[in-house]
Protein backbone atom coordinates (compact mmCIF):
# COMPACT_ATOMS: atom_id res chain seq x y z
CA UNK A 1 0.00 0.00 0.00
CA UNK A 2 2.92 2.19 0.31
CA UNK A 3 4.51 1.69 -2.75
CA UNK A 4 1.48 2.25 -4.62
CA UNK A 5 0.82 5.90 -2.61
CA UNK A 6 4.37 6.71 -3.06
CA UNK A 7 3.96 5.63 -6.78
CA UNK A 8 0.90 7.87 -6.93
CA UNK A 9 2.51 10.44 -5.35
CA UNK A 10 5.66 10.54 -7.78
CA UNK A 11 3.40 9.98 -11.03
CA UNK A 12 1.11 12.87 -9.63
CA UNK A 13 4.18 15.41 -9.08
CA UNK A 14 5.43 14.15 -12.79
CA UNK A 15 2.20 14.85 -14.43
CA UNK A 16 2.33 18.25 -12.60
CA UNK A 17 6.07 19.01 -14.11
CA UNK A 18 4.77 18.27 -17.32
CA UNK A 19 1.27 20.83 -17.03
CA UNK A 20 4.37 23.78 -17.10
CA UNK A 21 5.78 22.06 -19.99
CA UNK A 22 9.08 20.52 -18.86
CA UNK A 23 10.33 18.34 -16.24
CA UNK A 24 13.88 18.58 -14.94
CA UNK A 25 16.81 15.96 -13.45
CA UNK A 26 19.86 17.50 -11.65
CA UNK A 27 22.39 16.02 -8.67
CA UNK A 28 22.52 18.46 -5.54
CA UNK A 29 26.13 18.89 -4.05
CA UNK A 30 25.63 15.88 -1.95
CA UNK A 31 25.14 13.54 -4.89
CA UNK A 32 21.64 12.96 -4.50
CA UNK A 33 19.56 12.90 -7.70
CA UNK A 34 16.49 15.05 -7.88
CA UNK A 35 13.33 15.85 -10.68
CA UNK A 36 11.41 18.93 -11.01
CA UNK A 37 9.83 21.26 -13.03
CA UNK A 38 12.05 23.90 -12.18
CA UNK A 39 16.16 23.88 -11.11
CA UNK A 40 16.68 25.74 -7.60
CA UNK A 41 19.19 28.80 -8.44
CA UNK A 42 21.88 26.86 -6.11
CA UNK A 43 21.77 24.41 -9.16
CA UNK A 44 20.83 26.68 -12.06
CA UNK A 45 24.55 26.17 -13.14
CA UNK A 46 25.35 22.97 -12.99
CA UNK A 47 24.64 20.21 -15.31
CA UNK A 48 21.08 18.84 -15.65
CA UNK A 49 18.94 17.25 -18.17
CA UNK A 50 15.47 17.65 -19.47
CA UNK A 51 12.83 14.59 -19.09
CA UNK A 52 9.93 13.71 -21.45
CA UNK A 53 6.72 12.43 -20.12
CA UNK A 54 8.28 8.72 -19.91
CA UNK A 55 11.61 10.05 -17.91
CA UNK A 56 13.64 9.88 -20.87
CA UNK A 57 16.36 12.14 -21.40
CA UNK A 58 15.80 14.66 -24.35
CA UNK A 59 18.27 17.10 -23.19
CA UNK A 60 21.49 17.90 -21.29
CA UNK A 61 22.76 21.51 -20.44
CA UNK A 62 26.00 21.46 -19.86
CA UNK A 63 27.12 23.35 -17.05
CA UNK A 64 27.94 27.33 -16.98
CA UNK A 65 31.28 27.58 -18.08
CA UNK A 66 33.81 29.43 -15.53
CA UNK A 67 35.53 32.52 -15.83
CA UNK A 68 39.02 30.54 -16.77
CA UNK A 69 37.23 28.59 -19.53
CA UNK A 70 35.33 31.59 -21.03
CA UNK A 71 38.84 33.40 -21.24
CA UNK A 72 40.28 30.63 -23.19
CA UNK A 73 37.49 30.31 -25.45
CA UNK A 74 37.60 33.63 -26.16
CA UNK A 75 41.55 33.20 -26.76
CA UNK A 76 40.74 30.65 -29.31
CA UNK A 77 38.34 32.36 -31.09
CA UNK A 78 40.77 35.17 -31.61
CA UNK A 79 43.61 33.31 -32.74
CA UNK A 80 40.99 31.31 -35.54
CA UNK A 81 40.24 34.83 -36.15
CA UNK A 82 43.34 35.84 -37.12
CA UNK A 83 44.39 32.75 -39.13
CA UNK A 84 40.77 33.22 -40.89
CA UNK A 85 41.99 36.85 -41.53
CA UNK A 86 46.00 36.20 -42.89
CA UNK A 87 44.11 33.19 -45.08
CA UNK A 88 41.98 35.75 -47.10
CA UNK A 89 44.37 38.48 -47.10
CA UNK A 90 47.42 35.85 -48.73
CA UNK A 91 45.01 34.47 -51.25
CA UNK A 92 44.07 38.37 -52.08
CA UNK A 93 48.09 38.81 -52.39
CA UNK A 94 48.25 35.45 -54.71
CA UNK A 95 45.58 36.92 -56.87
CA UNK A 96 47.51 40.67 -57.47
CA UNK A 97 50.88 38.52 -57.96
CA UNK A 98 49.63 35.90 -60.63
CA UNK A 99 47.95 38.87 -62.46
CA UNK A 100 50.78 41.35 -61.92
CA UNK A 101 54.25 39.48 -62.95
CA UNK A 102 55.19 37.05 -65.37
CA UNK A 103 58.30 36.54 -64.60
CA UNK A 104 60.85 37.19 -61.19
CA UNK A 105 62.46 39.99 -63.32
CA UNK A 106 59.25 41.88 -63.49
CA UNK A 107 58.92 41.64 -59.63
CA UNK A 108 62.53 43.69 -59.52
CA UNK A 109 61.61 46.27 -62.31
CA UNK A 110 58.50 46.85 -60.18
CA UNK A 111 60.21 47.35 -57.22
CA UNK A 112 62.66 49.38 -58.58
CA UNK A 113 59.65 51.85 -60.24
CA UNK A 114 59.25 52.00 -56.66
CA UNK A 115 63.20 52.49 -55.34
CA UNK A 116 63.68 55.42 -57.89
CA UNK A 117 61.03 57.92 -56.66
CA UNK A 118 62.78 58.07 -53.44
CA UNK A 119 66.33 57.68 -54.64
CA UNK A 120 65.64 61.18 -56.58
CA UNK A 121 64.42 63.17 -53.59
CA UNK A 122 67.02 61.43 -51.47
CA UNK A 123 69.90 62.65 -53.53
CA UNK A 124 68.27 66.15 -53.54
CA UNK A 125 68.03 65.83 -49.89
CA UNK A 126 72.13 64.60 -49.02
CA UNK A 127 73.16 67.44 -51.14
CA UNK A 128 71.20 70.02 -49.10
CA UNK A 129 72.51 68.55 -46.28
CA UNK A 130 76.09 68.55 -47.34
CA UNK A 131 75.12 72.56 -47.90
CA UNK A 132 73.86 72.54 -44.23
CA UNK A 133 76.87 70.93 -43.04
CA UNK A 134 79.42 73.37 -45.06
CA UNK A 135 77.03 76.50 -43.96
CA UNK A 136 77.70 75.50 -39.97
CA UNK A 137 81.72 74.65 -40.36
CA UNK A 138 81.63 78.30 -41.78
CA UNK A 139 79.57 79.83 -38.97
CA UNK A 140 80.98 78.02 -36.12
CA UNK A 141 84.75 79.38 -37.63
CA UNK A 142 83.10 82.45 -37.45
CA UNK A 143 82.15 81.96 -33.65
CA UNK A 144 85.78 80.87 -32.98
CA UNK A 145 87.19 84.23 -34.65
CA UNK A 146 84.72 86.19 -32.52
CA UNK A 147 85.64 84.14 -29.11
CA UNK A 148 89.60 84.24 -30.12
CA UNK A 149 89.51 88.14 -30.99
CA UNK A 150 88.40 88.26 -27.70
CA UNK A 151 85.10 89.83 -28.51
CA UNK A 152 81.38 89.20 -27.90
CA UNK A 153 79.58 86.44 -30.16
CA UNK A 154 76.76 88.37 -31.92
CA UNK A 155 72.88 87.10 -31.01
CA UNK A 156 72.46 86.99 -34.99
CA UNK A 157 75.05 84.74 -35.36
CA UNK A 158 74.06 82.41 -32.19
CA UNK A 159 70.92 82.42 -33.75
CA UNK A 160 71.86 81.40 -37.34
CA UNK A 161 74.11 78.77 -35.87
CA UNK A 162 70.98 77.27 -34.21
CA UNK A 163 68.87 77.37 -36.83
CA UNK A 164 71.36 75.72 -39.20
CA UNK A 165 71.48 73.11 -36.62
CA UNK A 166 68.06 72.52 -36.66
CA UNK A 167 67.85 72.52 -40.76
CA UNK A 168 70.74 69.99 -40.29
CA UNK A 169 68.63 67.57 -37.69
CA UNK A 170 65.52 67.67 -39.89
CA UNK A 171 67.32 67.18 -43.28
CA UNK A 172 69.07 63.88 -41.23
CA UNK A 173 65.89 62.64 -39.86
CA UNK A 174 64.24 62.97 -43.08
CA UNK A 175 66.84 61.07 -45.34
CA UNK A 176 67.09 58.33 -42.47
CA UNK A 177 62.95 57.71 -42.45
CA UNK A 178 63.25 57.52 -46.70
CA UNK A 179 66.06 55.12 -46.22
CA UNK A 180 64.07 53.24 -43.87
CA UNK A 181 61.11 53.63 -46.53
CA UNK A 182 63.51 51.98 -49.25
CA UNK A 183 64.17 48.81 -47.03
CA UNK A 184 60.67 48.48 -46.44
CA UNK A 185 60.02 48.38 -50.03
CA UNK A 186 62.55 45.82 -50.67
CA UNK A 187 61.56 43.84 -47.48
CA UNK A 188 58.20 43.75 -49.48
CA UNK A 189 59.03 42.53 -52.74
CA UNK A 190 61.65 40.04 -51.91
CA UNK A 191 58.42 38.45 -49.67
CA UNK A 192 56.68 39.01 -53.04
CA UNK A 193 59.62 37.39 -54.91
CA UNK A 194 59.33 33.99 -52.42
CA UNK A 195 55.84 33.79 -52.63
CA UNK A 196 56.22 34.18 -56.37
CA UNK A 197 58.20 30.93 -56.71
CA UNK A 198 56.58 29.03 -54.51
CA UNK A 199 52.72 29.52 -56.74
CA UNK A 200 55.31 28.46 -59.68
CA UNK A 201 56.46 25.49 -58.06
CA UNK A 202 52.46 24.33 -57.16
CA UNK A 203 51.58 25.33 -60.16
CA UNK A 204 49.25 28.30 -59.06
CA UNK A 205 50.90 30.21 -61.64
CA UNK A 206 52.01 28.80 -65.02
CA UNK A 207 54.45 30.46 -66.72
CA UNK A 208 54.23 31.78 -70.53
CA UNK A 209 56.63 32.16 -73.10
CA UNK A 210 59.16 34.83 -71.62
CA UNK A 211 58.32 34.10 -68.35
CA UNK A 212 61.03 32.25 -66.98
CA UNK A 213 62.71 35.07 -66.82
CA UNK A 214 64.54 34.46 -63.42
CA UNK A 215 66.71 36.31 -61.34
CA UNK A 216 69.86 34.22 -61.55
CA UNK A 217 72.62 37.11 -60.09
CA UNK A 218 70.68 38.99 -57.31
CA UNK A 219 74.06 40.96 -56.60
CA UNK A 220 72.62 43.01 -60.09
CA UNK A 221 69.26 43.51 -58.89
CA UNK A 222 68.08 46.51 -57.16
CA UNK A 223 66.06 45.13 -54.60
CA UNK A 224 67.42 41.48 -54.11
CA UNK A 225 71.08 42.60 -54.12
CA UNK A 226 72.73 42.54 -50.38
CA UNK A 227 74.37 46.15 -51.31
CA UNK A 228 71.76 48.35 -50.60
CA UNK A 229 73.33 51.81 -51.99
CA UNK A 230 73.76 49.60 -55.65
CA UNK A 231 72.66 51.41 -58.59
CA UNK A 232 69.34 50.20 -60.03
CA UNK A 233 70.62 47.46 -63.21
CA UNK A 234 66.86 47.21 -64.63
CA UNK A 235 66.42 51.18 -65.30
CA UNK A 236 68.56 53.28 -67.80
CA UNK A 237 71.45 55.58 -66.57
CA UNK A 238 71.62 59.07 -66.93
CA UNK A 239 74.22 61.56 -66.97
CA UNK A 240 73.41 65.46 -66.17
CA UNK A 241 73.94 68.23 -68.61
CA UNK A 242 73.65 71.78 -66.73
CA UNK A 243 71.40 72.91 -64.38
CA UNK A 244 69.34 76.09 -64.87
CA UNK A 245 68.69 78.86 -62.03
CA UNK A 246 65.45 80.54 -61.18
CA UNK A 247 65.03 82.99 -58.65
CA UNK A 248 61.84 84.49 -56.61
CA UNK A 249 60.34 87.07 -53.64
CA UNK A 250 57.55 87.46 -51.37
CA UNK A 251 55.08 84.10 -50.61
CA UNK A 252 52.45 84.83 -53.26
CA UNK A 253 55.16 85.67 -55.87
CA UNK A 254 57.30 82.05 -55.31
CA UNK A 255 53.59 80.24 -55.25
CA UNK A 256 53.48 81.42 -58.71
CA UNK A 257 56.98 80.94 -59.72
CA UNK A 258 56.46 77.07 -58.29
CA UNK A 259 53.43 76.47 -60.17
CA UNK A 260 55.23 77.31 -63.30
CA UNK A 261 58.26 74.95 -62.58
CA UNK A 262 55.84 72.55 -62.85
CA UNK A 263 54.50 73.41 -65.70
CA UNK A 264 57.61 73.49 -67.46
CA UNK A 265 58.52 70.52 -66.60
CA UNK A 266 55.27 68.87 -68.10
CA UNK A 267 55.72 70.57 -70.66
CA UNK A 268 59.50 70.11 -71.99
CA UNK A 269 59.31 66.23 -70.38
CA UNK A 270 56.31 65.70 -71.86
CA UNK A 271 55.21 63.71 -68.83
CA UNK A 272 54.02 64.20 -65.92
CA UNK A 273 56.12 64.25 -63.05
CA UNK A 274 56.47 61.22 -60.70
CA UNK A 275 57.65 63.82 -57.65
CA UNK A 276 55.29 66.96 -56.77
CA UNK A 277 55.78 68.78 -53.53
CA UNK A 278 57.34 71.83 -51.86
CA UNK A 279 60.70 71.42 -52.14
CA UNK A 280 61.13 69.07 -55.17
CA UNK A 281 59.49 68.64 -58.58
CA UNK A 282 61.19 65.24 -60.68
CA UNK A 283 59.88 63.09 -63.68
CA UNK A 284 61.31 59.60 -63.71
CA UNK A 285 64.29 58.98 -65.69
CA UNK A 286 64.56 59.00 -69.68
CA UNK A 287 64.45 55.57 -70.70
CA UNK A 288 64.94 56.22 -74.41
CA UNK A 289 68.40 58.07 -76.20
CA UNK A 290 65.46 61.42 -77.47
CA UNK A 291 64.35 61.58 -73.66
CA UNK A 292 65.02 64.01 -70.57
CA UNK A 293 64.30 63.56 -67.19
CA UNK A 294 63.77 67.02 -65.12
CA UNK A 295 64.05 68.23 -61.93
CA UNK A 296 63.43 71.44 -59.93
CA UNK A 297 64.72 71.84 -56.25
CA UNK A 298 64.47 74.70 -53.54
CA UNK A 299 66.19 75.08 -50.59
CA UNK A 300 63.59 75.65 -47.54
CA UNK A 301 63.15 78.83 -46.73
CA UNK A 302 64.41 80.50 -49.74
CA UNK A 303 63.32 81.92 -53.57
CA UNK A 304 66.13 79.83 -55.55
CA UNK A 305 64.98 77.28 -57.12
CA UNK A 306 67.56 75.16 -59.26
CA UNK A 307 66.95 73.18 -62.73
CA UNK A 308 68.44 69.43 -63.57
CA UNK A 309 68.38 68.06 -66.85
CA UNK A 310 68.86 64.80 -66.70
CA UNK A 311 69.80 62.68 -70.66
CA UNK A 312 69.96 58.95 -71.53
CA UNK A 313 73.72 57.72 -70.69
CA UNK A 314 73.87 56.10 -74.70
CA UNK A 315 76.28 58.01 -77.17
CA UNK A 316 72.87 58.80 -78.80
CA UNK A 317 71.61 60.09 -75.70
CA UNK A 318 74.92 62.38 -75.47
CA UNK A 319 74.61 63.59 -78.61
CA UNK A 320 70.83 64.48 -78.09
CA UNK A 321 71.77 66.56 -74.54
CA UNK A 322 74.04 68.54 -76.78
CA UNK A 323 71.34 69.67 -79.21
CA UNK A 324 69.68 73.30 -79.22
CA UNK A 325 66.38 71.75 -78.51
CA UNK A 326 67.97 70.54 -74.55
CA UNK A 327 70.02 73.56 -74.10
CA UNK A 328 67.21 75.75 -74.88
CA UNK A 329 65.64 73.94 -71.94
CA UNK A 330 68.24 75.33 -69.78
CA UNK A 331 68.50 78.74 -70.90
CA UNK A 332 64.54 79.26 -71.35
CA UNK A 333 63.62 78.34 -67.96
CA UNK A 334 64.86 81.23 -65.80
CA UNK A 335 63.08 83.44 -68.24
CA UNK A 336 59.53 81.61 -68.07
CA UNK A 337 59.30 80.70 -64.34
CA UNK A 338 60.50 84.26 -63.05
CA UNK A 339 58.30 86.63 -66.11
CA UNK A 340 55.50 84.32 -65.63
CA UNK A 341 55.73 84.32 -62.04
CA UNK A 342 55.12 88.25 -62.49
CA UNK A 343 52.07 88.46 -63.88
Amino acid sequence: MRILVLGLVILSTWQSGFAGGKFYKWIDKDGVVHYGDYVPPQYSQQERATLNKYGSTVDVIPPAKTKEQLEEEAKRNQIQEEENRKRIEQGTHDRILVHSYASEKDIDIACGKRIILITRPLGFARKELDGFRKSMADLENKKEGHIRAPEPVPASLEKEIQETRELISQKESYIASREEEQETIRAQFRSDLQRFRELVKSGEIVLTAGGDAKISNPEETICFSTSIAKKPSTLPPTEGVGKGEASCQGTQSCARAWERALRYITAKSGKRPQIINDNIIATDDPRKPNEVGLSVSRKEGTGTMILDIFCHKSDAGRKYCQSSEVQAIRKEFKEYVELQALE
